[in-house]
């Protein structure tokens, strides 16, 4: 081949499950050669998920809602809580809203279908091996092995003929190598490397910062059979399709119904703690977890184990950098949250659907590849913090009544705060602590007159964002937070900042203003309204003139 010649694919996904079907389902309907290169996963026992309606959005975005809801998973309506060793507390979704239940395995063909549907080639059976990733001006590549060959496209010429044994991903520009079908290394082109390879994470895990290991969890999970249906006792909703969670002295249990007989359920616990008997099965151990529990372990009288118990590093992790040049680490190859939270499929999909539109700026427009490199790192670095900090919230709430290592480890959030180390905030759980906010909500309430003028403290200033399928600057605020140093901020609660102070240059009374935003903008709550008028107030670019 040509030492010139073009390379083979745009974009190779290394991973297809959640976040690298999302990704490359998104990059092929926008018109890019896309390859993905998974493992093998028959033999492996499938996990199941429990999907809050909230990943409904992420799924349109996508644009696989349509397929998943034809897919006949199993909704349900809300989730069963015992914290406390008492009965289920039910905790609907509310509103007719619906969530999924599903066989993860079933889901992620669901998915990986309809990103071969968009165009992308799919090469089964492959495991890479290593990365090599550029280094002042050196080549990207990606290492693998393939074992049976097989894709879902045939188009491809050629290049499917040069895939046989031996896969090379190499991220550049640069030559195509490789060798004939009979065998041997053969390279395989691309402008840029998807790393969605999960735990495995075949690039990131040069990159992963691991919690403590006070904090490690793995998953002992068992699918379970009733064939004469669950015995949900009185007072607990009889919808048999709602997850149950269950905290216990060691460790805390899930399980999540895949059918109407069906169930999986899993225990969580502290891997340095399961019993002296190291020699003791894995059946035993599952076993002696699950009969900790009170309300799970009841669920199983009757019922029979479908298949022996396997476990699974559910442990935490981060990342110090989520991508390059070249490369961009993407759902839980980056990071890896409690399952406690039940958002692990919709985090994996949005940062998909992320690193899509991340990469289409920096293959399109490649003067805006730093500031799309960095919106992504930033945007990464915010969710994993922001989701350690639900999940520690969530546990602190059981170690006021077990008062056990397992819990009191993983309950006291340290490094949490609304402003992180590295600058990222949570925006509104920052200006709800902060005491001019709380102010000047008190005055604004108050106040028998409200006439607004803007301040000359108003500062702007840009941020990247989001726009369609790209990432653009757009005007935004400066807003100084003191020691805290600055924030940008265009948008709050759904509202336009810069929208809403345009407006209060004739608009000065609340209700006024309130009904002069929606005719500019879209529908809001009054409450959202108030809080971020008193974010302006507190903050300086708002003052009230009446008298």
């Amino acid at each position: 081949m040509s030492n010139h010649a073009k390379p083979a694919f745009d974009v190779v996904v290394i991973g297809a499950g959640p976040a690298g079907a999302a990704s490359a389902r998104l990059l092929a309907s926008w018109g890019y050669s896309v390859l993905v290169l998974t493992r093998s996963t028959s033999g492996s026992p499938a996990l199941a998920e429990s999907l809050p309606p909230s990943c409904r959005k992420v799924f349109e975005a996508v644009g696989v809602q349509n397929a998943i809801d034809s897919a006949g998973f199993l909704m349900t309506d809300g989730n069963q809580f015992c914290w406390d060793s008492g009965m289920p507390k039910v905790a609907l979704f509310g509103g007719e809203r619906t969530g999924y239940q599903v066989n993860r395995k079933a889901f992620d063909e669901v998915l990986l279908t309809e990103a071969v549907k968009a165009g992308v080639g799919v090469q089964t059976g492959v495991t890479v091996r290593s990365v090599s990733l550029s280094n002042s001006g050196r080549r990207d590549s990606a290492v693998g092995r393939t074992n049976d060959g097989s894709w879902h496209r045939t188009d491809w010429g050629s290049m499917r003929n040069e895939l046989r044994n031996e896969v090379s991903v190499h991220s550049s520009r640069m030559t195509v190598a490789g060798r004939t079908d009979d065998g041997g290394e053969v390279l395989v082109h691309a402008r840029m490397v998807l790393d969605c390879s999960g735990r495995a994470g075949v690039v990131a895990r040069r990159y992963r910062e691991h919690v403590s290991l006070s904090q490690s969890t793995l998953a002992l999970i068992g699918i379970w059979r009733r064939n004469d249906g669950w015995p949900f006792s009185d007072g607990v909703s009889s919808n048999q399709t709602q997850t149950i969670v269950e905290a216990y002295s060691d460790g805390w249990a899930w399980s999540v119904p895949v059918s109407s007989i069906h169930r999986y359920m899993t225990v969580m616990v502290d891997p340095r703690k399961l019993g002296p008997d190291r020699n003791a099965s894995l059946l035993s151990r599952y076993l002696s977890e699950l009969r900790k529990t009170k309300y799970l372990a009841s669920l199983t009288e009757g019922a029979s184990l479908d298949r022996a118990p396997w476990a699974r590093n559910a442990s935490q992790y981060g990342a110090e950098r989520f991508g390059g040049e070249h490369f961009l680490l993407v759902g839980d190859a980056a990071t890896f949250i409690d399952p406690l939270s039940s958002f692990g499929v919709k985090k994996a999909m949005t940062s998909g659907w992320l690193a899509a539109v991340v990469t289409n700026t920096r293959l399109r427009y490649p003067d805006r590849g730093p500031v799309a490199l960095k919106f992504f790192e930033d945007w990464e670095r915010r969710v994993w913090t922001s989701y350690r900090k639900k999940s520690a919230d969530f546990l602190k709430k059981a170690s006021r009544h077990y008062f056990q290592p397992f819990w009191i480890e993983r309950s006291e959030p340290s490094t949490f705060n609304a402003l992180d180390s590295q600058g990222h905030t949570d925006e509104i759980e920052f200006f709800r602590q902060d005491p001019s906010v709380q102010a000047a909500f008190g005055a604004l309430r108050d106040a028998p007159l409200v006439e607004l003028k803007p301040t000359e403290a108003v500062q702007m200033t840009t941020q990247p964002v989001v726009v369609d399928r790209e990432i653009i600057s757009q005007a935004c605020l400066s807003l100084d937070m003191g020691q805290a140093g600055s924030m940008k901020i265009r948008y709050l609660r759904g509202i336009d900042l810069l929208v809403l102070l345009s407006l209060v240059r004739y608009k000065t009374d609340v209700p006024s203003l309130f009904e002069a935003y929606q005719q500019k903008a879209q529908p809001i709550d009054l409450s959202d309204f108030l809080g971020v008028l008193s974010v302006l107030l507190g903050k300086g670019l708002l003052r009230n003139e009446a008298r």
